[in-house]
């Protein structure tokens, strides 16, 4: 039996009612939600997931190319999401190359402290002491 892919949208992973606490509390410890342009793709494991180039069209959306009214979809619904997902995105890559960036910085400092260690039994050798 096939998985596939199952993705939400920044609504029910971000602009929660009160109403679906349960939900997204269920949907937040049981799954990692990975930006994937505009919607979040689940993910069962913690690991990090490329979610690739974005590839956002906002040609006449943010340029002034057309003008929308302050009630307009674009403005309250569109623009919102698209905002929304771009912040997502920026965190989880922050959160995994931070992690990465610790990882890196942990492995130096054991490097460097197995270095120090070698090199004060070295010394300890030159100087006839066990």
């Amino acid at each position: 039996m096939a998985v596939a892919p199952v993705y939400v949208t920044a609504e029910v992973i971000l602009f929660t009612d009160a109403r679906d606490n349960d939900l997204v509390g269920w949907l937040n410890a049981s799954f990692q939600a990975a930006p994937r342009g505009l919607v979040f793709q689940l993910i069962r494991d913690t690991d990090f997931h490329d979610p690739g180039e974005l590839r956002l069209q906002t040609r006449g959306l943010i340029d002034g190319a057309i003008r929308f009214a302050e009630d307009d979809a674009v403005k309250v619904k569109v623009l919102p999401v698209y905002k929304a997902m771009m912040q997502s995105r920026g965190q989880y890559l922050a959160t995994f190359i931070s992690k990465n960036a610790l990882l890196l910085h942990s492995k130096r400092r054991v490097d460097l402290i197995q270095t120090l260690r070698r090199r004060r039994r070295i010394d300890r050798r030159c100087r006839g002491k066990p």
